[in-house]
């Protein structure tokens, strides 16, 4: 029941878009944002740091990426480093004892209402961080192409939570 589902709430949400130029959006009290670390070592010591201020009282997102996309704009070497990406992100997050969910990205873009890639063609990323800076203005310069789709992953959760 949804009544049981609020007393279980997340002390922490962590939203991640895990490619190399993905990013990191956190709501712990406030929501702020941050690019993709450019080193493992740092998303760890990030998951680290969340993990303990919620007493392993975490939830982390993490779009789940396609396997295949036929007629895909991404070269297979950039496919591999983000299921890579991916991969680890499950492992350190298993690791420390969170909770994980996958969201698969037409879900959540289908829950931020933000249309069909194919309507805006190479704008899209510049659409979504338009969605963003509406849904986040207090954010400011934080919103980036780079952290965009971690905000809306993020938002998407929130209003599942309604």
């Amino acid at each position: 029941t949804k009544r049981n589902d609020m007393k279980k709430q997340p002390l922490i949400i962590v939203a991640i878009d895990p490619g190399a130029s993905g990013g990191i959006a956190i709501y712990n009290a406030a929501i702020q944002c941050m690019a993709m670390p450019k080193s493992i070592t740092n998303l760890v010591t990030i998951l680290q740091v969340l993990a303990q201020e919620s007493h392993g009282n975490a939830l982390v997102i993490v779009e789940d990426v396609p396997k295949f996309v036929a007629g895909m704009q991404t070269s297979p070497s950039a496919m591999a480093t983000l299921h890579a990406n991916v991969g680890y992100i499950k492992g350190v997050v298993d690791a420390l004892g969170l909770r994980l969910k996958e969201v698969k990205p037409r879900q959540w873009q289908q829950a931020v209402g933000a249309g069909e890639k194919k309507q805006y063609g190479n704008r899209w990323k510049a659409h979504l961080k338009d969605l963003a800076v509406r849904r986040f203005p207090f954010l400011g310069k934080s919103v980036t192409l780079k952290t965009a789709d971690a905000l809306l992953i993020l938002a998407s959760y929130i209003d599942s939570q309604k």
